[in-house]
């Protein structure tokens, strides 16, 4: 059965709108609906958004979460910041993998509208304000380009009928105006019929043949991805120690001039060594040919695993 994938930033009215559709799905007649939340089913607590470490065991807990109860029996919504590009990448491979349908729903809510949210929580549960700044400065917007966002659904977010319950003044300090033009999450109209279609009546996705068995692959393939993936790494591990955060790294066999490796932080062998590991692996599930697609896709996969 489908997954469903909820994406937003941070206090946006996810969880509302994710229990609103698991309820719609409910009614229609699908039996098994599960919804996997960060804050209840891995216990994600809100302080530790602004610890790399802590967040990165967040996200790792929720993918295995998620892979466990994935099957063709359950319909899965995922509810979570799920911000990072990557991240998303890979959930729509473990989608591929079971061969179930698969789409996205994008929570838009501007930064006041999630403050304003944010601040009708108990304390306990509340973001601290500059984490919220910093998460919509590091949100990496669904692209309905990318087979990893689509098909997408976007829902707009905004104060609604909460906006006329504030003094001006406060609405003023507090509120763009932009945020009053939609409604609050408890009573934006959902695209309940078009998620019903593609998750339950649309076409499942299907494995490549390299997922159903890897040794069909093309050994000279094989040889290419390993061969191409490590040269990009090594030009990065060198460019590394003469660097300047914030440069832009021309890696081998991309030839686009704005497919450059963002260079944010140091990174070690090891952790590279990792990426490329995982980037193998998802490549090999969507194999892609010429050492130019693959480095670039490479770089693309590193700037998403900030």
């Amino acid at each position: 059965m489908p997954l469903l994938v909820i994406t937003g930033g941070p206090s946006s009215g996810k969880t509302t709108v994710a229990c609103r559709i698991a309820s719609d799905l409910k009614r229609r007649g699908v039996a098994n609906v599960e919804v996997i939340s960060d804050y209840k089913d891995i216990a994600f607590q809100r302080k530790d958004a602004a610890d790399s470490s802590k967040e990165k065991e967040y996200r790792s807990a929720l993918r295995s979460e998620i892979q466990k109860r994935l099957s063709k029996s359950a319909c899965i919504i995922v509810d979570s910041l799920n911000y990072i590009k990557g991240y998303r990448y890979e959930l729509f491979c473990q989608a591929k993998l079971v061969q179930t349908t698969y789409a996205v729903v994008y929570i838009n809510a501007d930064i006041s509208t999630s403050l304003w949210l944010n601040s009708l929580r108990d304390d306990t549960e509340r973001y601290d304000e500059q984490q919220i700044h910093t998460l919509f400065q590091q949100f990496e917007h669904p692209d309905d380009s990318k087979r990893w966002d689509s098909p997408l659904f976007t829902v707009n977010i905004g104060l609604g009928e909460e906006a006329t319950h504030l003094e001006n003044d406060e609405l003023n300090k507090n509120q763009e105006k932009s945020a009053n033009t939609y409604a609050s999450p408890l009573s934006v109209l959902l695209p309940y019929d078009e998620i019903y279609n593609c998750l339950i009546e649309g076409k499942a996705l299907k494995q490549n043949l390299s997922t159903q068995k890897d040794s069909i692959l093309d050994e000279d393939y094989l040889h290419v991805l390993d061969r191409t993936t490590r040269k990009v790494m090594a030009s990065i591990i060198e460019q590394q120690q003469c660097a300047v955060f914030g440069d832009r790294l021309t890696v081998p066999f991309v030839c686009d001039a704005n497919e450059k490796v963002l260079y944010r932080r140091l990174r070690s062998t090891a952790e590279l060594s990792r990426l490329r590991r995982q980037f193998i692996t998802y490549t090999k599930m969507h194999p892609v040919k010429g050492q130019e697609k693959i480095a670039s896709l490479f770089v693309e996969f590193l700037n998403s695993n900030e």
